[in-house]
């Protein structure tokens, strides 16, 4: 879905897991991951809000870091059930929404942010 969405030139592409349980074997969620030079976007769609809770963001946002990026980009969709929670959450580490100008410079050019299912918000690293 997101290598549909962005507009990439040289990029790599990752699956983060977020694990659990005892042993930490027990994978809960996973989420794709793509860095394109300073940007590293993360596809949380509509995932529970209890399965990306601030480790997980910490997480993210240290391995983002340790790649070069300098700006974590979470894609959350606009209808998703638990928004206020995630809103919350986004407020506390200081990701703005990405506002429709911002974001047609990340999309391919054929899209048009209006007609996406799927809010960007931004972290600066």
């Amino acid at each position: 879905m997101m290598l549909d969405l962005l507009h990439l030139e040289n990029f790599d592409s990752f699956v983060v897991d977020c694990q659990a349980g005892l042993s930490g074997n027990s994978v809960l969620a996973k989420f794709p991951c793509i860095l394109d030079s300073a940007k590293f976007f993360v596809w949380i769609g509509s995932t529970e809000v209890s399965l990306f809770g601030k480790t997980t963001l910490m997480n993210l946002a240290n391995l983002a870091e340790a790649k070069g990026a300098q700006e974590l980009y979470l894609l959350l969709d606009n209808d998703h059930v638990e928004i206020k929670q995630f809103l919350r959450m986004f407020k506390v580490i200081d990701a703005e929404r990405v506002r429709s100008n911002q974001v047609q410079t990340l999309i391919r050019k054929e899209l048009k942010p209006k007609m996406l299912d799927v809010a960007f918000y931004k972290m600066d690293l």
